[in-house]
């Protein structure tokens, strides 16, 4: 089966050391069994180490965290001492893989990058070509969300980048038309936003805020650039959460909860974020989160029942 890539994948590498916000810290990382099993039977000081730092539960095993939540196998100048040691062959599923993301489109694999890695952010916000997959060997021709030949959301997308029309037109049509005009109200917004898990306290009180802060302004007075941002990190989040098996309800939601998303984007552009912070900031408290998405969802859900 051939898998298909958004067009900046190529140029995706982990930056390691100098990255700003470790995805080796600030969350549980947890280990498959058959790594498990691997560690388990590891021999020498490593894998001692290995051991010695394992959580394991009934729900499964993790690795242990410092006081200040990293990851017990990141070194001091920000590098994992598996990866120095063993190589990444010797990592676990989610450090493998992190932060690619797979779905099945008309019967080939997509494999994308997550917005939660900033490296990740940076390339999503920044590619002129973001409904436009490649094929990652390269031995088949390139697959284009916006055309119904070779996806199942086209129209979506299409809407999305249909430059005839303004940005706020576009967004409306897509409420409208692909999220069956869903829009929380202020109240629901709040009272959502403050049951959440957060994994940073700020973020209670910025997306709390968000309703406000991303609709004071029309998309007139918004800049070019802002526009674009939002346009390129919606195409991503349509590709990372409309998964093309699915279709009704199901989809309906997803757009719509991808337009919440939008809009938390937005307010923290609003609040003087950069973009690429912003985006990470949205994908790591917010899609990141299965029971936050899971609320998301519940929430606009009724609204559509409503």
């Amino acid at each position: 089966m051939a898998v298909y890539v958004p067009a900046y994948y190529s140029r995706f590498r982990c930056v390691a050391a100098d990255c700003s916000h470790t995805c080796c810290a600030g969350w549980e990382i947890g280990i498959d069994e058959q790594t498990l099993g691997v560690y388990q039977n590891m021999t020498g000081p490593l894998g001692e180490a290995i051991r010695a730092s394992l959580v394991v539960r009934e729900d499964g095993a993790c690795f242990a965290t410092d006081k200040h939540g990293r990851c017990a196998h990141l070194d001091s100048r920000g590098l994992c001492r598996i990866i120095a040691e063993v190589g990444e062959g010797a990592l676990c599923h989610i450090c493998r893989e992190h932060p690619r993301f797979y779905h099945t489109v008309m019967g080939h694999t997509v494999c994308g990058l997550g917005a939660v890695c900033e490296t990740a952010a940076e390339l999503i916000l920044h590619e002129p070509d973001d409904t436009t997959l490649v094929c990652l060997d390269a031995k088949a021709p390139p697959l284009a969300l916006d055309d119904a030949a070779t996806s199942p959301h086209a129209a979506l997308f299409a809407a999305l980048k249909n430059d005839a029309a303004p940005f706020g037109v576009r967004l409306a049509e897509i409420t409208q038309t692909f999220a069956g005009g869903v829009v929380l109200p202020p109240r629901e917004w709040r009272r959502l936003f403050a049951s959440l898990e957060y994994l940073d306290k700020k973020d209670k009180r910025r997306f709390g805020r968000a309703w406000r802060l991303a609709t004071q302004k029309t998309w007139q007075e918004r800049s070019p650039e802002v526009a674009l941002f939002a346009e390129r990190f919606l195409a991503y989040l349509f590709l990372r959460h409309v998964v093309p098996e699915e279709g009704g309800r199901e989809t309906c939601l997803a757009v719509a909860a991808s337009l919440v998303l939008l809009r938390v984007f937005l307010a923290l552009l609003e609040m003087g974020l950069a973009p690429v912070i912003a985006a990470r900031t949205v994908s790591e408290e917010l899609e990141y989160s299965e029971d936050n998405m899971e609320a998301i969802r519940f929430a606009l859900d009724l609204q559509l029942l409503g």
